[in-house]
């Protein structure tokens, strides 16, 4: 089926595509403890955020700032063109993905657990 895909790649890009999936891992310590950590994937020309999270009692020390800015000049040394990532609708993270250059670009209707997500997205 490889080559099939090879085949549809030329009509829908105009050229072959690299479609291997790289994932990254970043975390922030102190004193030896996981405080920020946050887990994206980089394929065709895209970075897809998975996982962002901040310890409780660590939050609003730009620690989360700090990882998004780390996989974006990954993102940007692997020659992407755009992040995408979702969060809940009406979350605490929408304005922080504002506050980074994130636009909206979409509605996930009754994703996860039946809750609504919004797709943001930034192109780089």
């Amino acid at each position: 089926m490889k080559a099939e895909w090879n085949k549809a790649d030329l009509k829908h890009f105009g050229q072959p595509v690299d479609w291997t999936r790289k994932e990254f891992h970043l975390k922030v310590t102190k004193n030896r403890k996981t405080v920020g950590y946050i887990k994206f994937s980089i394929e065709a020309g895209v970075c897809s955020i998975q996982e962002i999270i901040v310890a409780h009692d660590h939050q609003g020390q730009g620690i989360g700032r700090e990882l998004m800015k780390e996989a974006e000049k990954i993102a940007k040394e692997s020659k992407v063109h755009k992040i995408t990532l979702s969060t809940g609708q009406g979350w605490p993270s929408e304005k922080f993905y504002q506050s980074l250059g994130f636009k909206q670009t979409g509605i996930i209707e009754k994703h996860s657990f039946k809750k609504d997500h919004v797709v943001y997205s930034k192109f780089i």
